[in-house]
């Protein structure tokens, strides 16, 4: 268990101050929390409106953090308090730094979510001739933009084939918050098994756009759209920069080399959703990051099927 201090917004702004470099001012009436010069450029001025909102808003997400992690195994040593508070930072956009409160309270519901519950173990969701397609919704460790991720996999002839997981949240209005489809570390995957290669290369077929978008991040993406349809989800959010994502990432040392990775990361997501927009009917991209603020906004209309009128996407 996370031990709660007593005064927890003094221990918050110590913790910040002292692990995540930050500095607290106020200007006008309003506390912000800013960062070094060397950080300037790439880091936002963060926002708080109300102290005392920001102290109930703590309190919460501790209690949330507690009973979310209640009997894991996946907390090291370092992974107490002060390490969530400052990854509260790591996981915001610009639009979030301008309202501290509201992220806070979103994470706090992301931790709350049930969906998917019945997903604890890979279970067959679907089946599509003699091919079956298997799901299992995971706790992610922590650290990570996601509190869950969704494993998928398919069987053909008894053998198990790896595709894309997905990461994902939701809060309290049932938004989807979509943060990514990607292979994962660690998972074997047999994308050179021709078997595997002749079902998810049928996705291209009759497709003549975004055709660099690989067809298994499309088979994955349309299995999670199959499984927001059940439980009636209309709205998808997937976030711009999070600021987390610029320190080491995939070893980059620096943070220029940080930027150029993650540019590309990013262009490639959203090369991927808006292969999904052309591809199928019933998933509609209203707003690009910058349009309203940090995030892609999606809706889903009715029944998100295949414009060429198929089942699935492997007929």
């Amino acid at each position: 268990m996370l031990e709660i201090p007593e005064n927890i917004l003094e221990f918050f702004f110590q913790q910040i101050q002292k692990y995540g470099k930050y500095k607290i001012v106020q200007e006008d009436g309003i506390v912000k929390i800013k960062t070094d010069i060397d950080h300037e450029y790439y880091k936002p001025v963060i926002i708080i409106k109300d102290l005392k909102e920001l102290e109930n808003a703590l309190i919460n997400y501790a209690h949330a953090l507690n009973s979310f992690y209640a009997g894991a195994n996946n907390l090291e040593s370092y992974q107490n308090l002060s390490f969530f508070m400052n990854h509260l930072f790591f996981n915001m956009t610009y639009s979030d730094a301008s309202d501290l409160i509201s992220h806070i309270e979103k994470r706090t519901e992301f931790l709350g979510d049930t969906h998917f519950q019945e997903y604890k173990n890979p279970t067959l969701f679907f089946k599509d001739g003699d091919i079956e397609y298997y799901v299992q919704n995971v706790v992610e460790a922590p650290g990570l933009e996601a509190p869950f991720k969704l494993i998928f996999s398919m069987k053909i002839d008894g053998v198990f084939y790896p595709l894309p997981l997905v990461r994902y949240a939701f809060d309290k209005n049932n938004v989807c918050h979509l943060f990514a489809v990607q292979f994962g570390r660690g998972r074997l995957y047999n994308v050179d098994d021709e078997i595997y290669k002749k079902v998810v290369n049928k996705i291209n077929s009759g497709v003549n756009k975004y055709r660099n978008v690989s067809p298994s991040f499309v088979l994955s993406f349309r299995l999670f759209l199959q499984l927001l349809g059940k439980y009636n989800i209309s709205e998808i959010k997937v976030p711009d920069f999070l600021f987390g994502r610029y320190k080491n990432y995939f070893g980059a040392a620096t943070t220029v080399r940080s930027n150029a990775i993650l540019t590309r990361i990013l262009d490639n997501f959203l090369l991927l959703i808006q292969r999904i927009e052309y591809q199928f009917t019933g998933f509609e991209v209203t707003a690009y990051p910058n349009d309203v603020d940090s995030y892609t906004h999606i809706k889903l209309v009715g029944e998100v099927s295949d414009r060429k009128k198929q089942k699935m996407l492997v007929k």
